[in-house]
């Protein structure tokens, strides 16, 4: 539910500093140092990647990918709704060792626990666009390359619940798989969560098309048995 200054597009500090907020009871928390993110941010835009240029503009990493995606004439509004299922905003999960040392994650109150059941993932326009054709002299995925996103629960005590592992990107034993578009991921596995987190998995080439640690997702319409409280 959260809104958004005019002309911008996601709730990161335009200066260094740190961005809170909450939702369905839950807390997140981004911070932005001078050009890098760290945490959980909102974003309502997306970005249709260049690929086939010579000279081709660097995507976003603050938005998602949208492969269908034709930039409206000039005048035009350009605010759509690019989360999952047409919801006009959505989130993008962002670990940079630059920025923080903790990972991406949302958590209750102390003592508060919930049933998690699904989320939406889709990859960031940058992250798709790197994967797909590399960065600069550094080239994009080959054969047995791989990206998965691990999301972790963990209960009030502080103890981890179990883990579900989602490939975003993965060209291992003959597959060129690259997410582009909103797909339901099922958490049940995780069960009662007082907080969720973020970790990664990847290969080498893809450490090395981005600078330091760092990863990101987006995330859209994080789903509860209410039925359980």
């Amino acid at each position: 539910d959260i809104g958004f200054d005019a002309g911008k597009h996601n709730n990161y500090p335009s200066d260094s500093g740190t961005a809170a907020y909450s939702e369905f009871g839950a807390d997140f928390e981004v911070t932005n140092y001078y050009t890098q993110t760290g945490g959980i941010l909102v974003a309502d835009n997306c970005e249709k990647p260049v690929i086939d240029s010579e000279y081709y503009h660097n995507a976003s990493d603050k938005c998602v990918v949208n492969n269908d995606y034709v930039k409206p004439e000039k005048g035009e509004n350009e605010k759509a709704e690019y989360g999952a299922d047409g919801s006009a905003n959505y989130s993008v999960w962002a670990y940079n060792s630059y920025v923080s040392k903790d990972v991406p994650q949302f958590s209750f109150t102390t003592g508060v626990t919930r049933k998690i059941v699904s989320l939406k993932v889709n990859n960031v326009a940058q992250y798709w666009q790197r994967m797909k054709i590399g960065f600069y002299s550094k080239p994009g995925f080959s054969d047995g390359d791989y990206f998965e996103a691990v999301f972790t629960g963990y209960d009030e005590a502080g103890n981890e619940t179990a883990s579900v592992v989602v490939p975003m990107a993965d060209f291992r034993d003959g597959r060129t798989f690259l997410m582009e578009s909103w797909t339901e991921v099922d958490l049940s596995a995780l069960g009662n969560v007082n907080k969720v987190g973020l970790t990664a998995s990847y290969s080498t080439a893809f450490s090395e098309l981005f600078t330091g640690e760092s990863y990101a997702v987006c995330v859209d319409n994080i789903k509860f048995d209410v039925t359980a409280d």
